[in-house]
């Protein structure tokens, strides 16, 4: 079945999404280091089922690093990133 404008689109921000999360947490590639545009970018990744977004989102929150630490959040999002395939967070429930 071939993929509609929409789920090309999807896919395509996903990956740009995926991309920047880490420039800005870590400030790579010319951007400023930002943790809260690493978290934003972190989160939208997520929000498309991206497991390594949803698992640094997590990090973020059981670390503390650019947002309140809350173990909650942070269990809540490496079980979502467990469903989606994410090895590492199934580790961390």
């Amino acid at each position: 079945k071939a993929k509609s404008d929409t789920q090309y689109e999807a896919i395509a921000l996903n990956k740009v999404t995926a991309r920047m999360q880490s420039e800005y947490f870590y400030g790579k590639d010319g951007l400023q280091k930002s943790k809260s545009k690493a978290r934003e970018f972190y989160k939208k990744a997520c929000d498309l089922n991206n497991g390594d977004g949803c698992t640094s989102l997590g990090w973020m929150y059981n670390e503390g690093k650019g947002v309140a630490k809350s173990y909650k959040k942070a269990i809540k999002l490496y079980k979502k990133a467990c469903k989606l395939g994410h090895k590492n967070s199934c580790s961390k429930i």
